[in-house]
């Protein structure tokens, strides 16, 4: 199966509220372009442990990232870590669930080290997804979300 990009999602978790480089709403306000080069920048940082908050961003920089942010902000509410262990359970509807393994690989998006999240061994209903993050701030990462399709790159 090959992995393509699920429509440009954007995830950006913020582990503790804590000063960082960047803040979730700086980021909400980037576009694309702008998203895939700080990202492409940073480094895989350390693999967070512990619950996070995130917001998820539908076509950044377009008349659709606030709508879809709201949105799937109903959905999607973050993660929780268990660095030690390298699961994670994502915050959906208020509820932890869709657990997914959490190790370091290599990136779809540049063959760079990124932190994966890939939920293909534990999760039915999202067997299909595989997340990356990096580091772009203390306690704050960007994320891009795939999904592996049987359909071209």
């Amino acid at each position: 199966m090959m992995l393509r990009a699920l429509a440009f999602v954007m995830c950006l978790v913020a582990t503790h509220a804590q000063a960082s480089d960047f803040t979730i709403e700086q980021l909400t306000q980037m576009n694309q372009t702008e998203l895939d080069a700080l990202y492409a920048a940073a480094p895989a940082g350390v693999i967070p442990d512990g619950e996070s908050n995130g917001k998820a961003v539908f076509k950044a920089g377009s008349l659709l990232a606030t709508p879809s942010m709201i949105l799937l902000g109903l959905i999607w509410q973050g993660k929780v870590f268990d660095a030690e262990e390298g699961i994670l359970l994502n915050k959906v509807f208020g509820f932890h669930a869709v657990k997914a393994e959490v190790y370091r690989g290599v990136s779809a998006f540049d063959g760079k080290e990124s932190i994966i999240v890939d939920y293909s061994n534990t999760s039915l209903l999202a067997h299909t997804v595989r997340d990356e993050m990096r580091q772009v701030g203390k306690d704050l990462y960007l994320g891009r979300a795939y999904t592996r399709t049987l359909f071209g790159p």
